[in-house]
């Protein structure tokens, strides 16, 4: 509340604030206090996320489905990919909001306030927090609100947006096979850029289903009912259903790095710290792994910032420049990556902990030119562009 000193002070109540919040209440820091500002109550289900994962979460208890395979397809062929030891997983925004605030209800040392953030900043060796009612001190801070980044300055590096419309149907007969999810569907046409339908399926007659664009602008509004109404009918051959949801998300793909460097007692975390993924815009495991790294470092009274390994970077960076520049189809380097490699190495090469060996037998099954061009890209520009990041 006004006038208290906290601790510590998350900035955003998402993925990356929430699931902290929770890892600070499991660990010996549980009593410090905390402070949680957010514009929203988060009492509604905004989102879904998914990932993959062999190992335990955490969050098993709220996993809404569950799947050991998944299915890739393109205009010429498709191939059921089994996962084992991985299992890809969903959770409900919902579901992961409510199990998180129920954990927080019973620690008196948590504030939460529903509040626009005006500005966070480093005054005098402590954070002072300004929201449109009021303002808090604390002496750290957690941001996870989304940056707002110039437009000019993100294109001075390699970017796109991933962006994506999704229904939640019903069907008036069986049309899902409930056990095997679409990861993608490249039968769509491409329109130069990077398009793909996506199917969780949640029972033989109910789903979602998703359109998602990489590109470096967004539709008009309209523009993702069509395409998705289109790929349901003309795709999947679904003529009769009931939306009971719908979704609508932008997720930036950049190889920009955040700024780091400007507050020793502000630190940005989950999206605006980098986490998500610049090459396919999953972020939801990176920020487990992120919070918990981050908590073990307070146990231990040092703040040593988590970053990816700099080869994955690069990785990453080359493969937007082929995208953005329209070097290669996106669907050939897709069916590519998981038709000619073991789909449990890729998955393993997507969480950036395949060995140099693995890496050079998956690099090795895309197509060298376009790739050459990316690789000459990245050298020429990797480190020579500084981003800032605008507070929201």
């Amino acid at each position: 509340m006004p006038g208290t000193t906290y601790d510590i002070a998350i900035a955003g109540a998402g993925a990356a604030g929430l699931t902290l919040a929770y890892k600070l209440l499991n660990s010996s820091l549980r009593n410090k206090k905390i402070l949680i500002i957010d514009k929203s109550d988060k009492d509604v289900n905004d989102r879904t996320w998914c990932f993959w994962t062999d190992k335990k979460t955490g969050f098993e208890s709220i996993v809404f489905r569950k799947w050991s395979r998944v299915l890739f397809k393109n205009k010429r062929q498709q191939k059921v990919l089994d996962m084992h030891p991985y299992e890809y997983q969903m959770i409900r925004g919902i579901d992961f909001y409510n199990y998180i605030k129920d954990k927080i209800k019973h620690h008196r040392n948590v504030d939460w306030i529903t509040d626009e953030i005006i500005a966070t900043e480093d005054i005098n060796g402590h954070v002072e927090i300004s929201t449109e009612k009021s303002t808090f001190k604390s002496l750290l801070a957690f941001n996870s609100i989304p940056a707002k980044t110039p437009d000019f300055l993100l294109r001075k590096n390699n970017f796109l947006l991933q962006h994506f419309k999704g229904f939640i149907i019903q069907t008036a007969s069986d049309v899902f096979d409930p056990e095997t999810p679409c990861l993608m569907d490249f039968s769509v046409k491409q329109h130069g850029e990077t398009r793909f339908g996506y199917i969780l399926p949640f029972s033989s007659n109910e789903g979602l289903v998703e359109f998602t664009i990489f590109s470096d602008k967004l539709l008009k509004k309209g523009n993702y009912d069509e395409l998705l109404a289109n790929y349901l009918h003309h795709h999947l051959g679904i003529n009769e259903y009931t939306i009971k949801e719908e979704e609508f998300g932008v997720i930036p793909m950049t190889d920009h790095q955040p700024d780091l460097s400007n507050s020793k007692k502000i630190i940005p975390i989950g999206t605006r710290g980098g986490m998500t993924k610049a090459s396919t815009g999953y972020t939801f495991k990176n920020i487990l792994d992120e919070c918990s790294y981050i908590v073990e470092q307070l146990e231990t009274g040092s703040l040593n910032i988590l970053s990816t390994k700099k080869r994955f970077k690069f990785y990453d960076s080359i493969l937007l420049h082929v995208l953005s520049k329209d070097l290669l189809p996106a669907d050939e380097i897709f069916s590519d990556l998981f038709l000619k490699n073991d789909p449990k190495v890729i998955l393993k090469f997507l969480d950036e902990k395949t060995t140099m060996t693995e890496d050079l037998q998956i690099l090795g099954s895309l197509p060298a030119l376009p790739f050459i061009k990316g690789l000459w890209f990245s050298l020429f520009s990797m480190g020579k562009k500084k981003i800032s990041i605008e507070p929201e």
